[in-house]
């Protein structure tokens, strides 16, 4: 039988082959086929492919024609548990059934499918695999960074994203151009960076942060590859047609979600699996840096379980705790607190105690109130001064009792001023209008580490 060859009954592009009439099959293959179209309405994962091996590819698709046939997804794992409990109303969970399984369709026009025919029969067409034709798939699967200076060399982003770039950039990139005037090398050949990815690192402030930003994880990076993964196509760039004339063709995608497991460079770099959304989410788990990393897309949040033991938190708006239960706070140094107000309300009361000093100060006024009973002890000396008038009043009964009382007389008590904790100058990021940018000393707190928008200048671990 000569290749493409089949027989069928109907003139249809679905016609089936039929065991009743003379004639032979189809060679059930598998063949390489390119998807010139998605077959829409089923919902089934279904794609119009043609076979180069029938004859080549052609531009357009025509009902009958052999190379031009809708092809039927056959997942790595699909399954449905039907509804058994017959006995029951027909309108319940129980009766109406529950799938599950993967699904990962579909690839776009001009991509390349294994395709194969059921025991040869031209109807019971199914795609089960996608090719790697070419080397564009240095973003398959965590949109990595050029392999080139550590990221930090790649082509010039044009005007669009540029001016928000700085020299330290580390950016992910896009796959080869071929129109760029270079020679492809795959370690080598510079790439544009990827316009919707680079545009979320800036907004975050880790574009220049190669652990939580733009990572190395390439398939392309060495070979045989240390690097496991998923990725998605992510959304069209555009909300219009990006080809007039087949408005299922799409060129320029804005950047998917990623799953990457990846074993390290040669170097022992990018140990890690991490989870990213196309818009930011991450869930970054490091070997190699020993952290945690969760941050949202926006950068206004994140937390760090950080190498050398710290945990880190930052949020914009607030961080919000509430328990039915108790809350304990407990350190074995010391916990300080640092704010413009700091209020502290107990519905039965507020207990402050120290085995060692207690200081309360204040620079402007301090007040002690009690609608109740109020007492002021001490198993010392205790002091009560003024720098200035000192009244004590009662509307009550008012009775100073000691073994000698002394009035106006004896050198007065000269009061210590009030010396509140000395502030440190930590760093601080602000948006400049372009980035998120570094500025030295410029935050005011008694404590010793306050985190900030990334990218926060973490303290140096202690040795």
């Amino acid at each position: 039988m000569a290749t493409g060859q089949f027989r069928k009954v109907g003139n249809g592009l679905l016609a089936q082959a039929d065991y009743k009439v003379s004639g032979m099959v189809s060679d059930s293959g598998p063949y390489e086929a390119v998807i010139v179209g998605h077959v829409e309405g089923t919902r089934m994962g279904q794609l119009l492919v043609q076979i180069p091996d029938w004859g080549g590819a052609t531009a357009d698709v025509v009902e009958g024609d052999r190379n031009a046939l809708p092809a039927s997804y056959a997942s790595p794992f699909y399954g449905a548990t039907y509804g058994t409990d017959s006995g029951k109303s027909p309108n319940t969970p129980y009766t109406s059934g529950q799938s599950y399984g993967m699904w990962m369709v579909p690839p776009d026009i001009g991509c390349k499918v294994l395709v194969t025919f059921v025991a040869g029969d031209i109807s019971r067409c199914y795609w089960f695999a996608c090719i790697y034709d070419s080397t564009s798939h240095h973003m398959v699967p965590g949109i990595a960074r050029s392999a080139i200076d550590n990221g930090k060399s790649y082509l010039s982003p044009g005007d669009q994203i540029g001016s928000h770039i700085s020299s330290d950039s580390v950016l992910p990139v896009a796959e080869y151009a071929p129109d760029a005037d270079q020679a492809f090398n795959i370690e080598e050949s510079l790439r544009y960076p990827h316009p919707g990815q680079t545009m979320t690192l800036i907004k975050q402030g880790l574009d220049r942060d190669p652990i939580r930003g733009a990572i190395s994880s390439s398939s392309m990076r060495e070979s045989p590859s240390n690097v496991y993964g998923i990725s998605t196509p992510g959304r069209k760039a555009t909300l219009v047609d990006q080809v007039a004339e087949n408005p299922e063709a799409v060129y320029a995608r804005t950047g998917g979600h990623q799953f990457v497991m990846d074993d390290g460079d040669k170097d022992g770099n990018d140990q890690l699996i991490r989870l990213r959304t196309a818009s930011g989410h991450q869930i970054l788990m490091n070997d190699k840096e020993h952290i945690l990393y969760i941050a949202s897309d926006t950068g206004n949040q994140w937390m760090e379980f950080s190498a050398d033991g710290s945990i880190n938190v930052y949020g914009v708006a607030g961080i919000n705790m509430r328990s039915k239960g108790p809350i304990n706070l407990h350190s074995d140094s010391a916990i300080d607190m640092n704010a413009t107000s700091i209020k502290l309300n107990g519905t039965l009361g507020v207990s402050i105690t120290s085995l060692g000093t207690f200081s309360a100060s204040a620079m402007v006024s301090a007040t002690v109130k009690s609608d109740g009973f109020l007492k002021l002890s001490a198993l010392g000396s205790a002091t009560l001064a003024a720098g200035a008038k000192l009244d004590v009043t009662s509307l009550g009964d008012a009775n100073i009792v000691g073994t000698v009382l002394r009035l106006n007389s004896g050198k007065p008590s000269i009061p210590s001023p009030a010396l509140p904790a000395i502030p440190e100058n930590l760093p601080d990021v602000k948006y400049d209008g372009q980035r998120w940018v570094q500025n030295q000393h410029s935050l005011l707190s008694i404590c010793k580490v306050v985190p900030a928008h990334e990218p926060w200048d973490r303290p140096q671990p202690k040795t």
